[in-house]
C-alpha cells in the first residue's frame, strides 16, 4: 500500500497494519523495534497487532517468531491480496472519492447516513487530507462533497489515485467498452505513434476523460495551437473508434488534453520520434543551452552526446508542455520523492541544485523545482541504463561435468547474452594474447586450476564447480555493482 493512499485511510489500526505489511514485504524479517519505529507506535501496539493481522489473514500468510524478530512469509498470495484489499471496505474517504469521480455529488449529512458516521467525523476526515490535496491545489467543498479546483488537476488527482496507486475495493477499473476501444485502436496501428504509453495508462486516461467530460478549460496558447497540427488532426480520429464502440464523440478541447498527456508520455529508445518531437514542440532556444548545461555537468559518462541531447532535450520540451496545461501535470505522488531520495541521494542534490538555477527556461517555472528534480532523477537513471557504458566482454573456461558447463553456459546465454558479449573458450585457446585480442574484461571459471598468473591472472572470478546464488550475484557485481542493490539471486530450497 503506498502511503499516498495511506493518508486517506482513516482508521488508525488498519494504518499500522498496511505499513506493518509493507514493512515486511520489503524484508521479510523484522524486529518489533524496527516495526515499532517504522510505525511510530509501541513495541506492546505491535505485537497486539500482530495477532490482530494473524488472526486476519488465517492462513494466507505465515508470521513466525524468530531470534531475531518476525520471519513473515506469504502462503497464499492471492488470498493475501485480497484480505488486505478488504481493509479499505468500509473505509469512508475512498466511498467519498468514488462518487466525486463518478460525479455524484451529495450533501455531507447523506454521505453520513450512509457511510454510518457523523458530520463531525467527516469533516475532521476532510481535515486530515487537506495538505495531500493541496498538492493538487484542490480542496473539498463542506456542503456539497466535490473538489474544488482545476478540472485538470482534478484529473491528474484520480490518475494518481486510481492508476498510480494499489488497487483497493474502491478502485475504479476501465470498462470492458475502454479496453474494446484500446484494442481497436491497437488493430489499426493507433499506438505506433505513441509507443511509450501503456495500455493501463491509455485506458485511465481516457476513462477519466470520458467520465470527467465538461468543464475543461485549457488556457495555454501553445497548447491550443497544436489543434492546427497535423499530428493532432490523425489523432483525431480516435473519435471514430470512440464512437463505434460507445455512441459518443469527444469535443475537440477534450481531445486535446487527451492528446496532449498521451503525447507527453516520451521514450528513451526511439530516437528518430524524439527528434521529431524537440523539432515541431521544443519552445525556445533556452532548452537546448539548458540539455548543453545539463550534459556538461551530468553526462561526462556519455559515449554519444549528440543521441543524448535529443534525449534530454525531449525531456525538457516534455516537462514544459505538461506545465502549460497545469503544473500539478508534472507531479509525483510522495512514495516517489521517497525513493528517488533513499536511492539517489547524492544525485538527487546536484540535480536539485541545477534545476534551482534553471527550471524557469526548462519548465516555464510553475512546477516545483522537487518534482521536476525527482523526474529528471529517474530519467537519467534510466538513460544511463539504456544507453551509457560498454558491454563487458566476458569469457567462460569451465571444466567438470559437461551437462553442469553446458547449463552454466545456457544461463549465461539466457540472462547475459543480450547485454554483455559473451566467449566460451576451451582451455587450449586461453592465454594472455586471447584476452587481449578479444579484449577480455573478466574471465569466470569453475576450475582451481586455471586461476594462476601465467593463464588469467587478475582477470578472473572463480565460481564453484556447480555454481550457486552467490557466484552469480558475484558476477552481476563485477558487471554493474549497483544491480546488487536492486535484487540479487538467492538458491532455491
Amino acid at each position: 500500500m503506498k502511503n499516498f493512499q495511506l493518508n486517506f485511510i482513516t482508521n488508525k489500526e488498519t494504518v499500522r497494519w498496511l505499513k506493518i505489511l509493507h514493512t515486511f514485504e520489503r524484508i521479510p524479517t523484522r524486529s518489533v523495534k524496527e516495526l515499532a519505529q517504522f510505525t511510530k507506535s509501541t513495541s506492546r501496539t505491535i505485537i497486539a497487532d500482530i495477532t490482530g493481522i494473524r488472526q486476519y489473514f488465517q492462513q494466507s500468510i505465515l508470521i513466525e517468531n524468530t531470534s531475531s524478530g518476525y520471519l513473515f512469509k506469504e502462503t497464499n498470495r492471492e488470498a493475501y491480496q485480497t484480505k488486505k484489499r478488504s481493509l479499505l471496505e468500509n473505509e469512508p474517504l475512498f466511498h467519498i472519492i468514488e462518487g466525486i469521480f463518478q460525479r455524484q455529488i451529495k450533501e455531507i449529512g447523506e454521505w453520513a447516513d450512509q457511510l454510518h458516521f457523523s458530520e463531525s467525523s467527516l469533516l475532521r476526515y476532510f481535515k486530515m487530507v487537506e495538505n495531500e490535496l493541496a498538492r493538487y491545489r484542490l480542496t473539498l467543498s463542506l456542503k456539497k462533497v466535490d473538489f474544488i479546483g482545476k478540472e485538470i488537476d482534478i484529473r491528474s488527482f484520480f490518475h494518481d489515485f486510481y492508476y498510480e496507486s494499489e488497487i483497493t475495493p474502491h478502485t475504479v477499473l476501465p470498462s470492458i467498452a475502454i479496453q474494446s476501444i484500446a484494442f481497436a485502436l491497437q488493430k489499426k496501428h493507433f499506438f505506433s505513434s505513441y509507443p511509450n504509453v501503456s495500455l493501463g495508462d491509455f485506458s485511465y486516461t481516457l476513462m477519466i476523460t470520458l467520465e470527467r467530460e465538461g468543464d475543461l478549460l485549457i488556457e495555454s496558447e501553445m497548447i491550443q495551437a497544436l489543434k492546427e497540427r497535423e499530428a493532432f488532426q490523425r489523432f483525431s480520429t480516435i473519435n471514430d473508434v470512440i464512437d463505434a464502440s460507445i455512441g459518443k464523440r469527444l469535443p475537440v478541447e477534450e481531445l486535446l488534453y487527451l492528446y496532449v498527456m498521451i503525447l507527453c508520455r516520451r521514450s528513451l529508445t526511439d530516437l528518430a520520434g524524439e527528434q521529431q518531437f524537440i523539432q515541431e514542440l521544443q519552445p525556445n532556444v533556452g532548452i537546448t543551452d539548458c540539455a548543453q548545461l545539463f550534459l556538461s555537468a551530468f553526462g561526462q559518462q556519455s559515449n554519444d552526446l549528440q543521441r543524448d541531447m535529443i534525449l534530454v532535450r525531449s525531456f525538457f520540451t516534455m516537462l514544459y508542455l505538461k506545465e502549460q496545461l497545469s503544473p500539478v501535470t508534472n507531479q509525483n505522488i510522495l512514495d516517489i520523492h521517497e525513493v528517488v531520495q533513499e536511492k539517489y541521494p547524492d544525485l538527487y542534490l546536484e540535480l536539485l541544485a541545477f534545476f534551482t538555477e534553471h527550471h524557469q527556461t526548462i519548465s516555464g517555472g510553475k512546477t516545483a523545482v522537487t518534482e521536476i528534480t525527482v523526474m529528471a532523477v529517474l530519467f537519467m537513471d534510466s538513460l544511463k541504463e539504456i544507453h551509457w557504458g560498454a558491454p563487458k566482454n566476458i569469457a567462460f573456461l569451465l571444466e567438470g561435468n559437461y551437462l553442469v558447463c553446458q547449463n552454466i553456459q545456457a544461463m549465461a546465454i539466457k540472462y547475459l547474452g543480450r547485454f554483455q558479449h559473451l566467449f566460451f573458450p576451451n582451455a587450449l585457446e586461453m592465454n594472455l594474447d586471447y584476452l587481449e585480442q578479444n579484449h577480455i574484461d573478466l574471465v569466470v571459471t569453475n576450475y582451481s586450476e586455471y586461476v594462476s598468473d601465467q593463464l588469467i591472472g587478475n582477470w578472473h572470478l572463480l565460481f564453484k564447480s556447480i555454481p550457486d546464488a552467490e557466484d552469480w550475484n558475484r558476477l552481476l557485481w563485477e558487471i554493474n555493482p549497483r544491480i546488487i542493490n536492486e535484487f540479487s539471486l538467492r538458491n532455491g530450497q
